[in-house]
C-alpha cells in the first residue's frame, strides 16, 4: 500500500513539474549597432494557459548615459498587444538589480518579437540605454515544438 501511495505521489509531482519549465538567460542590448550591455530575464513558460511569466532580474550594462551622478535604470517590455515597465533603480548605475518585477505575457504565437530596452530616467525626457529583439521563444525552455 505504501508503494501504491508513492507511486502517486511521484506522478503528481512530475505533472506538476512538467506543467510549467523556465529558462534564464542573459541578452545583449545595443545603442547605434555598438553593445549597450547586457540584462537577465527568467522566463517562466505556463503551456496550459499559454501565460510567459517574465521577470527582469539585473542588467549589466557598458553605456553610461550621465556625465555626473549614476544612471537611474528602468526596462521596458513591449510585445505586439502589451507594455510593461519596471520600477526605476534610483542610483542603480551600470548594475542595477530589480526585485519582484515579474510581467505576465498572453503568448499568441511564441515567434512574437519582444522588445527590451534600457532607460535612464532623467528630469525632463529620460535617455535610452539600449534596446534588443528578442523572439519569445527564447525565453520557452527547449524540447518539443511549441506553436499553437
Amino acid at each position: 500500500m505504501a508503494i501504491r501511495h508513492m507511486l502517486t505521489i511521484a506522478v503528481i509531482l512530475a505533472v506538476v513539474v512538467s506543467s510549467f519549465a523556465s529558462v534564464d538567460d542573459w541578452f545583449e542590448i545595443q545603442h547605434k549597432g555598438k553593445k549597450a550591455g547586457t540584462v537577465n530575464l527568467k522566463g517562466e513558460w505556463h503551456p496550459s494557459t499559454g501565460k510567459l511569466k517574465i521577470t527582469v532580474i539585473q542588467a549589466q550594462l557598458t553605456r553610461n548615459t550621465e556625465t555626473f551622478g549614476k544612471m537611474d535604470p528602468y526596462v521596458k517590455l513591449e510585445t505586439r498587444m502589451q507594455k510593461f515597465k519596471t520600477n526605476t533603480i534610483n542610483g542603480g548605475g551600470k548594475t542595477p538589480k530589480w526585485t519582484g518585477q515579474v510581467f505576465t505575457v498572453d503568448v499568441k504565437y511564441v515567434g512574437d518579437d519582444l522588445t527590451l530596452s534600457v532607460w535612464d530616467e532623467d528630469t525632463g525626457s529620460d535617455d535610452k540605454v539600449g534596446e534588443a529583439k528578442i523572439k519569445l521563444s527564447a525565453l520557452l525552455p527547449a524540447g518539443p515544438p511549441r506553436d499553437q
